[in-house]
């Protein structure tokens, strides 16, 4: 029996999106050899033939992925990027001190996994938000209910024993009795 080939760019996409699950990057690869990286885009460098995309993996130091025409991620999305490896590049970093970076050239378009971490905590806002309001609510309809329900003034010394009924012991001939006189009110 024959076993299927997997195509290699599902095979390099499945890598990417486990890794990014995991928040790793694979060892580091020499130049020309497949790479794919997964972290949050620090900063992005238009260029004319694309842009360098600053993507900083988790815990290491930021890597240039260099994409060809086509509008880069957000700064803050997390992203996943395959493509092959290219020589360091040495620039002056933000700090005034040159360092050298990894290059990765994208094969194809950055994945953005999440766009900006800036909205990640306003569904936790609204689940707080739901756990609080819901036994304030309960509390204070119990106590509006309470408020309207009229206190029961009553006397002791007011309340009279029931008089012996001149009605018949049998419910039938009660109930009889009862129509009987309803009848005579009405005529």
């Amino acid at each position: 029996m024959r076993q299927p080939r997997v195509d290699r760019s599902i095979a390099r996409w499945l890598l990417v999106a486990i890794l990014a699950c995991l928040g790793l990057e694979p060892a580091s690869a020499a130049d020309g050899e497949a790479w794919a990286i997964a972290g949050r885009v620090d900063q992005v460098d238009p260029q004319p033939e694309g842009s360098h995309v600053w993507v900083r993996p988790a815990g290491e130091r930021p890597v240039v992925v260099v994409v060809k025409a086509t509008s880069p991620p957000p700064v803050g999305a997390q992203v996943m990027a395959t493509g092959t490896r290219g020589e360091e590049l040495t620039r002056v970093a933000r700090d005034g001190v040159s360092r050298s970076y990894r290059v990765l050239h994208a094969a194809a378009p950055i994945v953005v996994v999440q766009a900006s971490g800036d909205v990640g905590w306003m569904p936790l806002l609204l689940v707080g938000l739901v756990v609080l309001m819901v036994p304030l609510t309960i509390v204070l309809s119990r106590r509006g209910r309470a408020a309207r329900r009229p206190a029961l003034e009553h006397d002791d010394d007011a309340w009279t024993p029931l008089e012996p009924s001149d009605l018949p012991d049998d419910p039938a001939d009660a109930l009889a009795e009862l129509a009987r006189r309803a009848d005579v009110a009405d005529a």
